[in-house]
């Protein structure tokens, strides 16, 4: 019986998962889950009381890929802080590329529709963003004290930028679904926060 309920909770939260990263929180009925993921209602609302339920639960399984990408990137101390920094815009990308024909990202998506109808979506999302953003300014930060970064900027003040531009790449990705001018956007941007060498010609040009 466990794994019965394990493999419909897993069924449910796989077609939720698609269906509102194509569609919309909004696009997306409980009936329509249901029928995607074969599961009956009784069913659905046995492993989540609401639909915001299944938004949320969605949602943390998004951010324990994205602690997967974190983890592979700026957690690694065996890069440089501005190598672990431009890695993890990379992986960021790639995923992107890789996933559900590049409908945007899931957690900038959720925030232009949802943030504005649910105070747990929008305190889970605003809790997200403000981890994230810590994780990148300890990089930074470090690499302020290597020399890999400017300190002439508060490191949190360059986080709060790495992570609005990446968030602004993302949706440009998914209007033109092409991600080249976005991946010379992270590069310029890592470049522009290394302390200014006026003899050297920028590694973007």
């Amino acid at each position: 019986m466990t794994a019965r309920r394990a493999s419909n909770r897993d069924r449910i939260l796989q077609a939720a998962a698609e269906m509102l990263y194509r569609s919309g929180y909004n696009g997306v009925s409980v009936d329509d889950i249901e029928a995607a993921s074969g599961v009956s209602k009784s069913n659905f609302y046995y492993h989540f009381p609401s639909k915001e339920d299944l938004g949320l639960a969605v949602l943390s399984a998004r951010r324990d890929v994205l602690e997967q990408l974190m983890d592979a990137t700026l957690r690694d101390k065996e890069r440089s802080p501005a190598t672990r920094l431009a890695a993890f815009f990379a992986a960021i990308l790639d995923h992107q590329e890789s996933e559900l024909d590049r409908h945007g990202c899931p957690f900038g998506n959720l925030v232009a529709e949802m943030t504005e109808h649910s105070e747990r979506i929008r305190c889970f999302l605003s809790g997200l963003f403000a981890d994230l953003t810590r994780e990148i300014a300890e990089v930074i930060r470090l690499g302020q004290v290597t020399g890999d970064f400017r300190d002439d900027v508060a490191a949190e003040d360059l986080a709060s930028l790495a992570l609005q531009t990446l968030q602004g790449m993302q949706l440009i990705i998914k209007c033109d679904r092409d991600p080249r001018p976005a991946r010379t956007s992270g590069s310029v941007l890592v470049e522009l926060m290394r302390p200014s060498r006026r003899d050297e010609k920028p590694a973007y040009s």
